[in-house]
């Protein structure tokens, strides 16, 4: 005859194997605190104020194309050069999009002003010379009232790479059907384009000053004392939970939008390959962009900071965990996958035209990396998989 206990015990076994459940977080609050801590003080905070200098400068450099009328040669390429720097910057933070520059709906703490300054791929070149043709840029207040797809970097390198004075709506547009576009002339679009990038620049500056006065004004020191009295997270595992679903963005955003759609691997794209659907297709740096996301999952994954020195990490996580051979091998495959990126011979925008397998097998590093991102790490950490990834199975 069975005891009450042996039923209790069948009764509890009988509910696991009905729900399965979330692993349990190995122990150490302690380890995921100093890893919070790392993070925000050695990578997230350095980023955000080179960052902000960098805006600086995209600024100075934008308002001095706008005062040639946009004409010269020279500051354009200044201009060009200063958003080009800018965008390695803020490259390598796009896996970190936790907090304010999150989504409310996802994040703790979420204010959405990553968009306001990359809102790829929400973007529309179309919509941007609508706004040329309205030429209202220059109104106090006028970046407050447009959808995100006709600001930030996007349409910046739209504004300061496309090489002529063309525009990129359909014929039917009525920009084009009513000869708008036509009777501004060249020299009227090219010196609207200039104000509109110098008013982005402006924008663009701002929004970077205020995800950094969110960061340096409490959401720093709510995500280091993550499961204190006073933080905006119950507990440090919360927050870790969080930073795991920013860097999700590498296998959303770096290996899918990035490079499975471009390359036809993805149902976004209808023909064999889709070189315009490339994160940059006016400035042609789509490999660049993919190198930094890379460089910077490596600064959260392995705990770097701006000098070159690994701290706390993932890795360290894994290890503390037990898990040491699992922290070398996803390091090694991450490390494989940004040096796919350094060999890797011109532009993706041509490969996709003359040798789409090269970027197929890019891919395929990528996502040798993430798939240990996504099965590997949340199941050794216990970590919570963001809702948008958890049907993901490429």
């Amino acid at each position: 005859m069975q005891t009450p206990a042996v039923f209790l015990l069948l009764a509890a076994a009988t509910m696991l194997v009905g729900c399965p459940q979330r692993p349990t977080p190995p122990a150490g609050e302690d380890e995921r605190r100093a890893f919070l801590t790392r993070l925000a003080d050695e990578t997230v905070l350095p980023h955000l104020e080179r960052l902000e200098t960098q805006a600086l400068a995209l600024v100075d450099a934008t308002t001095a194309l706008e005062a040639t009328g946009g004409v010269d040669d020279g500051a354009r390429a200044t201009a060009r050069a200063a958003l080009t720097t800018l965008q390695t910057t803020w490259q390598e933070l796009e896996v970190l999009q936790l907090g304010p520059a999150g989504s409310p709906a996802t994040f703790t703490g979420g204010q959405g002003l990553r968009d306001g300054i990359h809102s790829w791929p929400q973007v529309s070149p179309c919509s941007a010379d609508q706004q040329v043709v309205l030429n209202r840029m220059a109104e106090a207040g006028w970046a407050g009232t447009r959808l995100v797809n006709v600001l930030g970097l996007h349409t910046l390198e739209y504004l300061l790479f496309r090489p002529d004075a063309g525009n990129a709506c359909p014929a039917a547009a009525s920009i084009n059907a009513d000869g708008t576009w036509a009777a501004l002339g060249d020299a009227e679009v090219t010196a609207r384009r200039a104000v509109y990038a110098r008013v982005l620049a402006d924008d663009v500056l701002a929004k970077v000053r205020a995800l950094r006065g969110a960061w340096t004004g409490g959401f720093g020191e709510s995500l280091k004392t993550a499961g204190a009295e006073g933080s905006l997270f119950a507990t440090a595992q919360q927050a870790v939970d969080e930073v795991y679903a920013a860097l999700f963005f590498a296998e959303l955003k770096t290996k899918d939008r990035k490079l499975a759609v471009p390359t036809g691997l993805h149902v976004d794209c209808t023909a064999t390959v889709c070189p315009e659907l490339t994160e940059s297709p006016f400035a042609r740096l789509s490999l660049q962009h993919i190198h930094h996301n890379l460089i910077g999952a490596r600064l959260v994954f392995v705990g770097s900071n701006d000098a070159g020195d690994d701290g706390i990490g993932f890795d360290d996580l894994l290890a503390a965990a037990g898990h040491d051979a699992a922290a070398v091998d996803m390091v090694g495959k991450l490390d494989a996958a940004i040096t796919a990126t350094t060999t890797f011979e011109g532009t993706i925008e041509d490969a996709l035209v003359t040798e789409p397998q090269r970027v197929i097998e890019l891919h395929a590093a990528v996502k040798t990396f993430t798939d240990e991102l996504k099965g590997t790490l949340p199941s050794l950490l216990g970590l919570r998989v963001p809702d948008e990834g958890a049907g993901d199975n490429d």
